[in-house]
């Protein structure tokens, strides 16, 4: 009997728990109940949530509640209906399929409104993949960033990941997110400044042709005026700036910046000097507003409730280094999904190469095709001034190898001893390649300025000018053969290394006499071998020029 009681209490009580909540109001019925029950509150299974008026600032529910004193301002706690038991995930929809290449780069920054983010995590991962963003910067995201990135790869096929570097569940921030399908991760951290902020960087590599940018994600402090986001500007850049330092890409700047494009703060990163607040402003970088530049009627929209205000940006790096002209688009989202802010995007029909990295390929590229010529043009050289006469050893080791030829017909071969020696005299004489230690020396330093300038073009901020050694015995087009049989080859090579290997010349002279290279060259390349060779080289008082610049430092205006 006393079970049958007991059970009966129980059972009461659920009833009202769930559905007055010790005389708590249902929540159906109350203002955007259906909203909150497809989108803000997802599947929830907690007995309260708060509802708001249609008047209230911000009217998202608060949800996964377990008691009514836990609502935020102006929300009032009712009894969310529903069963206890697990709640049954939606049908998973199909992978999307994969970009095709050529399509737009989309960078985006999306607040995510940290307040009942854990109820939410479907509906926010519907919202990522319908705007499908290669590379994003997340504020308002801590403990449930695990679970948005396992929907969020279950959903797409495991095509995303979170940049790691840094501490990034301890501060206020914008983390990375991006496609790990298109782009390698090389390098991120996390760098905290005031109140508890930080601005999160990640160098990123993409897939297909090896692009390299730096993507950073900041959310200075709210609600304290335009001043606090200033000094965190200026922050930010310097900070960037340093980074960019070590790894030498341009920047997309993204996030929360939690004030409106006039303000001086904005001007600074629009400008990189500004006059505001009794001092003068100035930064070491400049950005290009992806919304503003596609849309300068209209600057100023809003991205938070419907304050007229904008509070997030899609910065695109201008000076000193430049992601890209080709802006083909940008989007301020319709809100969903429970945040109170909307997403921002900018679209890159393509990402340019900086102008360095530009002419420097360029150059890079025809000197590799012209490398392959150099070759030929070289052994054409060679072969121009063989020796009419054989030396005797030469002449000796080739009537060997042909009466050697004709024995191998066997003892009762009938040709006479006239023929063979008219053999030995009409077959084709061999001819000793010999060049001088000038040419020898231009030869290998050509090819290693052609080594050097393959290593060190990738990645270079400016282009230097390499002035060109004297090559011209590579540029007679007459010297071109018709045809160069492998034996040629063989014998050319064969003799180069004769000549190397000549009496007189110890090893360390020879190496220091490849590796010097004139103040002229441009080549920014010193091998390990190089520099064991200068030591060598310093020993045995050999005079050793200065090395050239380095190729990676600006020129000076």
């Amino acid at each position: 009997m006393w079970r049958l009681v007991l059970t009966s209490a129980l059972a009461t009580a659920d009833v009202a728990l769930r559905g007055s909540r010790g005389g708590l109001p249902s929540c159906t019925g109350k203002p955007n109940f259906q909203l909150a029950q497809t989108a803000w509150c997802g599947q929830q299974v907690e007995p309260v949530a708060c509802y708001k008026e249609h008047t209230n600032a911000n009217p998202i529910w608060d949800c996964h509640l377990f008691a009514d004193g836990w609502c935020t301002i102006g929300g009032i706690a009712c009894a969310w209906p529903g069963d206890t038991g697990k709640p049954v995930l939606p049908p998973l929809p199909p992978p999307r399929p994969p970009v095709v290449p050529g399509e737009a780069t989309r960078f985006v920054t999306w607040n995510l409104y940290v307040f009942t983010l854990a109820g939410r995590i479907n509906p926010v991962v519907d919202e990522l993949m319908r705007m499908q963003p290669e590379i994003a910067a997340i504020p308002e995201m801590w403990s449930e960033k695990d679970a948005i990135l396992a929907r969020l790869n279950q959903v797409s096929g495991n095509v995303y990941a979170f940049a790691t570097g840094g501490a990034t569940e301890q501060f206020n921030d914008a983390d990375i997110l991006f496609r790990s399908d298109k782009w390698e991760h090389i390098d991120s951290n996390l760098v905290p400044f005031s109140a508890g902020r930080a601005v999160n960087w990640a160098v990123l590599r993409r897939k297909a042709d090896g692009y390299t940018l730096i993507a950073a994600g900041t959310h200075p402090l709210c609600c304290r005026g335009d001043y606090v986001i200033m000094e965190a500007v200026d922050f930010v850049t310097r900070t960037l700036s340093e980074v960019q330092k070590r790894h030498p890409y341009p920047i997309v700047l993204m996030g929360d910046l939690n004030t409106g494009y006039y303000q001086p703060s904005q001007k600074l990163l629009r400008t990189g000097a500004v006059e505001a607040y009794g001092r003068h402003w100035e930064v070491p970088m400049t950005f290009v507003d992806a919304w503003a530049q596609l849309h300068p009627e209209d600057p100023d929209p809003s991205t938070i409730n419907d304050d007229p205000v904008r509070l997030d940006y899609v910065y695109f790096q201008k000076t000193p280094l430049t992601v890209g002209h080709s802006l083909v688009q940008s989007q301020i989202w319709p809100r969903a999904a429970g945040s109170d802010h909307r997403a921002v995007s900018g679209d890159l029909d393509q990402i340019n190469l900086t102008a360095g990295q530009a002419e420097l390929l360029e150059h890079h590229l025809e000197r590799l095709s012209s490398y392959a010529q150099k070759i030929v043009h070289t052994l054409a050289f060679a072969t121009r001034f063989l020796p009419q006469d054989r030396s005797e050893g030469d002449r000796e080791a080739h009537e060997v190898e042909v009466r050697s030829e004709v024995s191998r017909g066997g003892a009762s071969d009938p040709r006479p001893q006239h023929d063979v020696d008219v053999k030995v005299a009409a077959a084709p004489k061999r001819s000793t390649l010999r060049l001088k230690d000038r040419e020898l020396l231009q030869i290998y330093r050509g090819a290693q300025m052609e080594a050097c300038l393959e290593a060190d073009w990738r990645g270079l901020v400016t282009p230097r000018t390499t002035a060109r050694s004297d090559m011209s015995l590579y540029s007679d087009s007459s010297t071109r053969p018709e045809s160069l049989t492998g034996d040629d080859r063989a014998r050319v090579l064969r003799t180069l290394s004769e000549a190397m290997r000549a009496p007189g010349r110890t090893p360390s002279v020879l190496a220091a006499e490849i590796v010097e290279t004139s103040q002229d060259t441009g080549c920014g390349c010193q091998s390990q071998k190089a520099r064991a060779a200068r030591k060598v080289a310093a020993a045995a008082g050999i005079g050793w020029p200065q090395p050239p610049p380095d190729p990676g430092q600006r020129r000076p205006d």
